[in-house]
Parts: structure tokens; sequence; C-alpha cells
């Protein structure tokens, strides 16, 4: 909702102006533009309907999913409704570097019945085989 101040000539001010584009590679978003994000219903019941759409297509005991840029956890709920809707068993690698949605998504872990599906990894947290850290590999 909005505030009560908040006019249409407050949103008529930015109409006529390029804005700068969203660097999530390199800047980490605020809260409320993930709220922006997860009020696009179609772009969460598309994805669903993808990942039922190949989970209903494999024929093999377990899948493995990465989300990458998983945000506070929609595209993981989508890809457990999807497995749930198949009946197949999936594990999935939640992948986010921004230090903030990391907690929702391992408090949502936690709080819904995900823990032993998830497993919640930052780049900083993956590291190679020989125990170095490698920022952009996740294991």
């Amino acid at each position: 909702m909005l505030p009560a101040h908040h006019s249409q000539a407050d949103d008529d001010a930015y109409l006529d102006y390029l804005q700068s584009p969203l660097q999530p590679l390199a800047d980490n978003l605020e809260g409320s533009m993930y709220e922006t994000f997860e009020s696009d219903p179609v772009k969460y019941a598309r994805y669903q309907e993808a990942v039922r759409l190949y989970l209903s297509r494999k024929i093999v005991e377990r899948v493995v999913i990465m989300v990458l840029g998983a945000g506070r956890g929609p595209l993981v709920a989508a890809c457990l409704a999807a497995a749930e809707q198949t009946q197949r068993n999936v594990y999935i690698y939640a992948v986010e570097k921004n230090a903030s949605a990391v907690i929702t998504l391992r408090n949502r872990r936690d709080r819904e019945p995900w823990k032993q599906r998830v497993k919640v990894k930052t780049p900083s947290s993956a590291s190679n085989a020989q125990g170095r850290r490698s920022p952009r590999v996740c294991s």
C-alpha cells in the first residue's frame, strides 16, 4: 500500500526520464525491490509450470535444482511446489549473494518444510576441491 502522502504526481515526475538499470550482480537489492519482484504472480506461476513440465518428463530417482539468485525464496518455493505436483524427489541449492536475502532464505528453510530439501549457499561459502575460496563456483 502506498503512503497517504503519495500521489500520481509523484509517479509522473519519473515518467519522462531514463532510470538507471538494476545491477543485482554488483549491488545488493533492497527489501522493497524484492517486494516489487515478488508481487508479480505470473512470473512465479510460469516458473513453477516450467519446472513441473521438466520434472514430469524426467525419469530419475532424484533431481538436483540450482536456483542462482534465489532472492528471498519464491523461486525455490515454486520448484518445491512443482516437485509436489509431480511427486518427484528434488534437492535444491539456493544460491544468493545478498546477505539480507540469505537470512530470509535460511529462515524460510528452517520455518517451512524445506529443511531436508534445500541448501542455502552464498558464493563465499563455496570452495573448490583444494579448499581454496572460489567466489564464482558453488559446490
